[in-house]
């Protein structure tokens, strides 16, 4: 495990929440 935090790899999660929040509010 790095300890240097990854702009990327957290970038990568944050979008991918954005993207499970934008298509479960789209099911509405």
């Amino acid at each position: 495990m790095a300890e240097t935090i990854d702009p990327y790899y957290y970038f990568d999660r944050y979008a991918k929440m954005k993207i499970l929040q934008i298509q479960s509010t789209g099911d509405e």
